[in-house]
């Protein structure tokens, strides 16, 4: 597969040579393929060149330059370029705020997204204070059982255990853990691995019986 995407992406510059749309338009959806694939160097290489088309025709500003910036970020990001895939979700969130709103979709993605990255940067209160933003609107937004919000109740739950505040943990993992059976089943890999962070805890916090019957 990562052998005929090679070629798919090379030809693109020859064959959509006059026809540069098209071009980006298929950089694009082989920038995904070669990021679901684990390939991010790869993936850069296609999400740089539709950034920089983007960026000329629509500006800044413009929703698809700002989605290009973000497939750019999360690529560096894997690819291990971490103060690179910072500095640009930094810059996505910023003007996504300024052009969509605080409460867009597309905003909250981003918030989330510079999170992430803050955590991994070991910029532990920033992570947070984003993590609990995206939490609250997620849920005014959404509902409590989207599970866009279950996911950011599961991130800040992890970030409240790294920080070693463990009653916050204890009380999200007990909300999320019920909302994932109801929503996905007993037997479902997000509900088994909420009852194995929600056991953990217990373990933590001594509560032993509790943490072996999970």
């Amino acid at each position: 597969v990562a052998e005929t995407l090679d070629r798919a992406a090379k030809k693109l510059d020859t064959d959509l040579a006059t026809q540069p749309a098209q071009r980006a338009k298929l950089q694009d959806t082989l920038g995904y393929t070669y990021h679901s694939l684990g390939l991010y160097r790869e993936a850069v290489l296609l999400f740089e060149k539709v950034r920089e088309y983007d960026l000329a025709i629509s500006g800044p500003k413009h929703p698809r330059t700002l989605a290009a910036m973000n497939n750019l970020a999360l690529s560096y990001a894997d690819a291990g370029r971490k103060e690179e895939a910072l500095k640009m979700q930094e810059e996505v969130l910023a003007l996504r705020r300024k052009v969509l709103g605080p409460k867009h979709l597309d905003t909250l993605s981003a918030v989330n997204n510079l999170a992430n990255s803050y955590f991994d940067a070991s910029r532990k209160d920033e992570a947070l204070k984003l993590q609990e933003e995206v939490l609250r609107l997620r849920r005014n937004m959404l509902g409590p059982e989207h599970p866009d919000t279950l996911g950011a109740m599961n991130n800040l739950a992890l970030s409240f255990f790294d920080a070693g505040r463990k009653e916050e943990v204890l009380k999200l993992q007990e909300e999320v853990l019920p909302l994932y059976r109801k929503l996905r089943g007993p037997e479902h890999p997000d509900t088994l691995s909420a009852m194995n962070n929600l056991a953990k805890s217990y373990a933590d916090a001594g509560r032993k019986d509790e943490a072996l019957k999970l």
